[in-house]
């Protein structure tokens, strides 16, 4: 509730110091569509900087066998866990530079849509990447979840077992430790 008022009043103090409003003009809404751009633009290359390094630390970190607990989990169980574990890590990792990206894109296509009356199409490029915005957005988000309801099945005392070891709160190749279980791997 507090975070709600806290936009009420700054939309009406924004309201009451901006200089645009009945005045504006072409330009000014020019000018505002490239400084929106311009956020957005650096929000994703620091999304992708980050992504890129993350990833980086995922692909190239083999957890060694002694940090698997003997557990009585299944394959699947293993599995499940194992994934959801290492989508988590990738995610703090990544410190909500998506996120941030993802609402800089949302917040550029609103003024520009709002300025010019349409949108460019929904492709910007940074760094090694061309982003639109579904992708960036919600790409995974069905394995994503089906994962995670996959994972919440599991007892929640293993869970908490799982959840306490240090090296599964860093990025971890999934697939390598799958193998260091002795279980193949998803195709």
């Amino acid at each position: 509730m507090a975070a709600v008022t806290k936009i009420v009043i700054m939309c009406c103090l924004l309201s009451v110091v901006s200089t645009s409003g009945a005045g504006e003009t072409k330009d000014d809404g020019k000018e505002l569509v490239q400084f929106a751009y311009a956020k957005m633009t650096q929000a994703l290359e620091e999304a992708d900087s980050k992504v890129g390094v993350c990833m980086e630390k995922e692909k190239n970190t083999i957890l060694p066998p002694q940090v698997f607990p003997k557990l009585p989990l299944s394959k699947s169980e293993w599995g499940s866990a194992l994934v959801y574990l290492s989508f988590k890590a990738q995610t703090r990792c990544e410190e909500n530079s998506l996120a941030n990206a993802v609402l800089a894109f949302s917040q550029f296509k609103t003024i520009e849509k709002e300025m010019t009356g349409k949108n460019s199409p929904d492709v910007y490029p940074a760094g090694r990447y061309k982003y639109e915005f579904e992708t960036l957005c919600c790409g995974s988000l069905k394995t994503e979840l089906r994962t995670e309801m996959e994972y919440k099945k599991i007892d929640p005392k293993i869970r908490q077992t799982l959840e306490s070891i240090p090296e599964f709160k860093q990025p971890f190749n999934p697939i390598a430790a799958l193998k260091t279980l002795g279980l193949k791997p998803s195709p």
